[in-house]
């Protein structure tokens, strides 16, 4: 192998080595926190629904390493879950139950009692991951 050879291949390895490791895949807690942050932006479920579900996806994308993250990251799908299956009756309760009391009422509890629960994971994520997730008394 001559110099030019070797030197060629240095640097292809090197480029190589430096692209995996520039930082675009994003952490946990990157992906966590920014979720938590477009919770607090708006009140405009479908988008809210939408951006969740995006959230999720990022989520379930992440690497952990320990423990106390693969529990964090459990905790954090299923908060989020739950914060979207609340969105989504809240949705349904906008849309389809005009007039209906009785479906208008059975969709607001639902959507209640989702929010809670999502709101409930999702803080005990935020305190293992060292996330504030003041915004969630909001939901």
């Amino acid at each position: 192998m001559n110099a030019k050879a070797f030197i060629s291949g240095a640097l292809v390895a090197l480029a190589l080595t430096a692209c995996s490791g520039s930082g675009s895949e994003s952490s946990l807690e990157d992906d966590f926190a920014a979720g938590i942050a477009q919770l607090g932006g708006t009140r405009d479920y479908p988008k809210l629904h939408a951006q969740v579900t995006r959230t999720l996806a990022s989520l379930r994308g992440d690497e952990v390493s320990g423990a106390g993250e693969r529990r964090a990251k459990g905790l954090a799908l299923r908060g989020f879950a739950w914060v979207r299956r609340g969105f989504e009756s809240r949705i349904a309760f906008v849309q389809n139950d005009s007039g209906n009391v009785e479906a208008a009422t059975r969709d607001a509890k639902r959507a209640d009692r989702s929010l809670r629960r999502g709101s409930a994971l999702l803080r005990r994520a935020g305190g293992i991951l060292g996330v504030d997730v003041a915004v969630l008394d909001e939901l």
